[in-house]
């Protein structure tokens, strides 16, 4: 309210706890459905694969709940065909394996599948090697629909101007990829497009500006200059 924003809450199975835990998750979810407005999938991909949870996210939609899964992170380009498929994803979080899937590259292409890239997150989990080496430029301009975004702000130790301002200039995105990608998370968000209409002049209004002089924090840093980020568990009020 007093900084004229909107936020839609999405609720989160834990797949590391297993198909009944996730059951338990879900019926409180569905117990607050009017206040959730997706369904996500995330922990541990290899050894809980989201096929075990078919009929979770069967309940989900049939309770008009959009669907997002983390997939494609520590597993392969066959989670994310997976998570389609079977899950109905719309969205995939992480999604960086699908680079690997020329075909799969086409597949969210076409039928306008959205990758969450997490740029700074996926160097701390080793899920690519640099971010000269993250894929999010190579999705762009394959036309993936792919935006930009922190993961977890308080785990991973950034927030978004990092990533707008530092991380994907160093990826390799030009100033109208980055301004892409932000188009895209417009694209992307779950709301009707009587939703996003009003959101539309606030973005021609004021398109990112990448040379604008941004603090960077020291997660941030370490990856740039290929030093490692150990994760802690403390949590920051930002």
């Amino acid at each position: 309210r007093d900084f004229d924003i909107d936020i839609r809450l999405i609720g989160i199975l834990s797949r590391t706890f297993g198909e009944q835990a996730c059951l338990q998750e879900l019926d409180g979810l569905l117990a607050h459905r009017d206040a959730i407005t997706a369904l996500d999938l995330a922990g541990d991909e290899l050894g809980f694969p989201g096929g075990l949870f078919r009929s979770h996210f069967n309940r989900a939609r049939d309770a008009g709940l959009r669907i997002t899964v983390h997939a494609g992170e520590a597993a392969g380009p066959e989670s994310i065909w997976q998570a389609i498929r079977e899950l109905g994803a719309e969205r995939i979080g992480h999604g960086v394996k699908a680079v690997e899937d020329i075909k799969l590259m086409d597949y969210l292409a076409e039928h306008n599948i959205g990758i969450e890239s997490c740029l700074t997150s996926n160097i701390q989990t080793s899920t690519v090697a640099s971010l000269a080496t993250h894929p999010l430029a190579t999705f762009l301009r394959h036309g993936v629909l792919a935006s930009i975004n922190t993961d977890d702000p308080a785990v991973q130790g950034i927030e978004i101007a990092n990533e707008y301002h530092i991380a994907a200039p160093a990826a390799g995105l030009t100033p109208q990829e980055i301004r892409q990608a932000q188009e895209n998370g417009l694209t992307m968000a779950f709301i009707s497009e009587q939703e996003s209409r009003p959101c539309a002049p606030k973005f021609a209004a004021k398109p990112p500006d990448i040379t604008e002089r941004v603090s960077l924090k020291s997660s941030t840093r370490s990856v740039i200059e290929g030093r490692p980020h150990v994760l802690t568990k403390e949590v920051r009020r930002l």
